[in-house]
């Protein structure tokens, strides 16, 4: 039997809810007039904004690996000891038909994963030394060296770093690649 009316009662006396379902909503039947459905919720959770579509960049993010987009490789890149810094490359491309130019140098975000131990987990954020880049003809890319500690503790086997330009922005430029640490 298909619901004529939906009913949410709110809690404290708050008044309720009167729904009439049209003939296209999907609604599930209720079994028994005897036994209703019963919707439940949680308290309301406030929603993140999304950045503003005008906030993006015309730049795409590429981890390299021997000049090479590590997304492209079959295999983990370098390998470091824990205790050690982990040194990458990472490639920003113009896609945009117009030069960029940076107003000022934005933030990035950092991050490693150690899926054997989370409390491991790295994230930084920082502020990209972009001072020396003047603009980015359309195409163009520029390549920015990246240092990331590799906790002392973290053990061998095959890991995940991630790099994210502005994450405050609309669909923010970002990659990730794999790395070993050795034992």
């Amino acid at each position: 039997m298909r619901p004529v009316t939906i009913v949410l009662r709110f809690p404290r006396h708050l008044g309720a809810l009167r729904v009439r379902p049209d003939e296209e909503s999907r609604i599930p039947e209720c079994n028994s007039p005897r036994k209703p459905n019963v919707l439940t919720w949680t308290s309301f959770l406030p929603r993140e904004l999304e950045p503003p579509l005008s906030s993006q960049l015309p730049l795409s993010a590429a981890i390299l690996v021997h000049g090479r987009p590590a997304a492209e490789l079959l295999k983990p890149f370098p390998h470091v000891r824990a205790g050690h810094d982990l040194h990458y490359t990472v490639s920003l491309r113009n896609f945009s038909r117009r030069a960029f130019r940076f107003g000022r140098c934005p933030s990035y975000e950092q991050s490693a994963d150690f899926a054997d131990d989370p409390t491991n987990s790295v994230k930084n954020v920082f502020i990209l030394n972009c001072g020396a880049v003047k603009s980015l003809v359309p195409r163009e890319r520029v390549l920015f060296e990246m240092v990331l500690r590799v906790p002392p503790n973290a053990k061998p086997g095959v890991h995940s770093v991630s790099w994210m330009l502005a994450p405050q922005t609309y669909l923010p430029p970002w990659d990730a690649a794999l790395f070993v640490v050795s034992g």
